[in-house]
C-alpha cells in the first residue's frame, strides 16, 4: 500500500494536470466563436425558398389551405433576415460570408415570394374564370 506522501503527490498532480488542461478552455482570448457555423448555408436557403415557393405554387391553386401553409413555410426569412439585420449578428454574417450571402439571402426571399404570388394569382384567375361562366 502506497504511504499517504505518494497519494497526495498523486493527487496534486492529478489536480494539476486537470487545472492546466482546462485553462485554455476558459480563456476567453482562445475561444473563437463564429457565427457562420450556425446559419444556413446560401444553397440551403436557395433550395428552402425553391421547394416552399413551389409548394405555394401548386398548393394556392389547390386550395386556400395548402397555400396558406406553404406562406407559412417563409417564416424561415424572417428568422433569417431578423438575424442579417441584428447589429451585431448581421455585422458578423457580412464580414465572415460576405455580402453576397446577403445578397443571394434577399434574391432567394424575392423568388419565394414570387413563386407564392403566381400561385395566389393563379387561384385567384381560376376562381375569376369559375365566375363568369356561371354567370355567363
Amino acid at each position: 500500500m502506497p504511504s499517504r506522501g505518494v497519494r497526495a503527490r498523486f493527487v496534486e498532480r492529478g489536480l494539476r494536470l486537470l487545472i492546466s488542461g482546462a485553462i485554455p478552455f476558459a480563456s476567453p482570448t482562445v475561444a473563437l466563436a463564429e457565427v457562420m457555423d450556425k446559419e444556413p448555408s446560401v444553397g440551403r436557403i436557395w433550395a428552402w425558398a425553391c421547394c416552399a415557393g413551389l409548394a405555394g405554387l401548386v398548393g394556392w391553386p389547390l386550395a386556400w389551405p395548402l397555400g396558406s401553409l406553404a406562406a407559412l413555410l417563409g417564416a424561415a426569412f424572417v428568422v433569417l433576415f431578423s438575424e442579417i439585420a441584428d447589429p451585431y449578428v448581421g455585422r458578423a454574417i457580412a464580414s465572415e460570408a460576405g455580402y453576397s450571402y446577403v445578397y443571394q439571402s434577399y434574391a432567394a426571399c424575392a423568388v419565394f415570394v414570387l413563386l407564392q404570388g403566381v400561385g395566389l394569382a393563379l387561384r385567384l384567375n381560376r376562381r375569376r374564370r369559375a365566375t363568369v361562366v356561371q354567370d355567363g
